[in-house]
């Protein structure tokens, strides 16, 4: 008898599961998930591909596709496992996996996804890297509030920047001034753009056409960036020029600046603020200490203790 995926497999229907998985990757990772990968795969499509395999047409995909399954018989090998979405979907489904690959470091994290373990084990290992190495780890994404308080920089946000040819002044290449959105704006339309004007953090919605700058009280469209298609408008000159000829004369890679922050306050809450001078310092820190090949006389003779006041 032929199998569901070759008669009447539900394309579209498993189609919109994925997209689902898709938008939210951060938050719809399958139980094996322990390390970032590249082209990580969907698993509801694995999960789909091997039960069409499996089932004959007469089967009920769907009560498979959530129910529980044990295809003990059933071996499949993937010779170039990467992340393991094909081997993990094949042991979610009772099958015997077999995968290899000839990068140790997915042959590394899968082992350790697919092994078993006690669970008093795991919650003393992380017991212990907890207080072993996570100061350590989180103390190199420390930053200041607007307020002056610690906190926990969660992301930084950063934009390329090249300088206008006309009148040299240096060019955010924004296509949009809306840099965070919901992934699903129907259910969150909230979003937040950078002020042109002042670089302010603006509120707004995904869709605005205008924003009102609480700041400097500049009215900007959100939308609209320095970047349209293959051009750049200066917003100082408005001279217009294209944005490959412009990179091909220049000698070094594009700049880049941080413009925005999201900080993890000490209350647990997430804010979006912009880069303060306890940032700005770090980075000059940062970037002189490679200078210098992290010599400490010689980071303070450059920067001079106003810097350095920051980090005591």
């Amino acid at each position: 008898m032929p199998k569901i995926i070759e008669s009447d497999f539900p394309f579209a229907l498993l189609s919109r599961i994925a997209e689902q998985e898709s938008w939210r990757k951060e938050v719809y990772r399958p139980v094996y998930y322990i390390h970032k990968w590249w082209a990580r795969r969907l698993g509801s499509v694995f999960r789909g591909i091997i039960l069409g395999a499996q089932l004959d047409e007469n089967d009920n995909f769907w009560s498979h596709f959530y129910g529980e399954n044990n295809f003990q018989h059933t071996t499949i090998y993937d010779p170039f496992m990467g992340s393991g979405v094909t081997i993990g979907e094949g042991i979610k489904l009772g099958c015997r996996s077999v995968g290899r690959d000839i990068n140790a470091v997915a042959v590394a994290s899968c082992r350790a996804a697919f092994a078993q373990y006690d669970r008093k084990d795991i919650r003393n290992t992380y017991a212990i890297l907890e207080r072993t190495v996570s100061p350590k780890l989180l103390s190199l994404f420390n930053t200041k509030t607007h307020t002056g308080e610690d906190a926990t920089v969660l992301y930084y946000f950063l934009v390329k920047i090249i300088d206008c040819p006309h009148c040299l002044k240096p060019i955010d290449l924004f296509k949009s001034r809306i840099f965070s959105k919901n992934a699903v704006p129907k259910k969150d339309p909230s979003a937040r753009a950078v002020c042109p004007a002042c670089g302010m953090i603006v509120k707004t919605r995904f869709d605005a056409v205008i924003a009102n700058c609480t700041n400097c009280k500049h009215i900007f469209n959100p939308q609209e960036g320095a970047v349209s298609g293959s051009k750049v408008s200066c917003p100082e000159c408005h001279y217009e020029f294209k944005l490959v000829n412009a990179m091909r004369a220049l000698q070094d890679p594009l700049r880049y600046r941080r413009y925005a922050k999201m900080v993890l306050y000490q209350d647990g809450t997430k804010h979006y603020e912009v880069p303060n001078d306890f940032d700005i310092a770090l980075e000059m820190l940062v970037d002189t200490a490679i200078i210098c090949n992290k010599n400490p006389n010689h980071i303070k003779a450059i920067l001079g203790g106003n810097i350095l006041k920051w980090f005591k």
